[in-house]
């Protein structure tokens, strides 16, 4: 975020020295959405797409300084010449967009991300059975295991949770009416089962089965099978 700031500052200096007026629309679209955002609650991740969108396209405007002044023939002159004004603005910006450069990640992430998320796959994979259906609380290990997902519950992301959108107590029902062969709690295992009616439900309709010693260090979920 810092590099960010710092190539903004050097493209709105470059907005004001080449006079590049249209960067009012970003800048009253960066000042519109940092007011709305501060009284805005709760804040998310994708919120800062409003901030981050215009603070890329004035950023940019540094970059135009670049390309602008090393297409001049006589670019060197002013090197050579030491011209300040003329050179440090692109000098600057240069440096900012390869050390930016140099320390993107441009490694793709890859799933599962943890021991913990392998063990879950392997797990829902040994008790698969003719029932495809299961609950988790982290439906991309599901998907892995090649396993169904009650629609209700496909996004079960702590920014629902806390809009109060879906609760756990709103979850009993959704298994009654699903059956799921199992259950993997991992995400919100504390908050589910500390939930007594989830808690209730698991306890009458399911058995709760214990992983083998090395798993068991590894994790720290709870997985559940339907009882026949």
């Amino acid at each position: 975020h810092s590099l960010l700031t710092a190539l903004v500052i050097f493209g709105l200096l470059t907005v004001v020295v080449k006079g590049y007026w249209e960067a009012v629309i970003p800048l009253t679209w960066l000042v519109a959405s940092i007011v709305f955002l501060v009284k805005h609650y709760p804040i998310w991740s994708h919120h800062y797409l409003f901030i981050f969108t215009p603070m890329a396209w004035l950023a940019s405007y540094s970059m135009t300084g670049v390309l602008d002044f090393y297409q001049r023939r006589d670019w060197r002159k002013h090197l050579k010449r030491l011209n300040f004004p003329e050179f440090i603005l692109p000098l600057i910006s240069t440096l900012l967009l390869v050390y930016g450069v140099s320390k993107f990640p441009f490694s793709i992430p890859t799933f599962p991300e943890n021991a913990q998320q392998a063990i879950a796959i392997e797990v829902l994979k040994k008790h698969k059975g003719a029932n495809q259906w299961v609950f988790v609380d982290e439906p991309i290990i599901a998907f892995s295991a090649n396993l169904l997902v009650p629609p209700e519950v496909a996004v079960l992301s702590s920014k629902r949770l806390a809009s109060g959108s879906i609760s756990f107590h709103d979850i009993p029902p959704i298994l009654a009416r699903y059956q799921p062969q199992q259950i993997l709690l991992s995400r919100f295992v504390g908050r589910a089962l500390s939930n007594d009616s989830l808690k209730t439900y698991l306890e009458k309709y399911y058995s709760r089965n214990s992983l083998d010693a090395p798993q068991e260090e590894k994790v720290n979920f709870a997985h559940y099978v339907l009882k026949n």
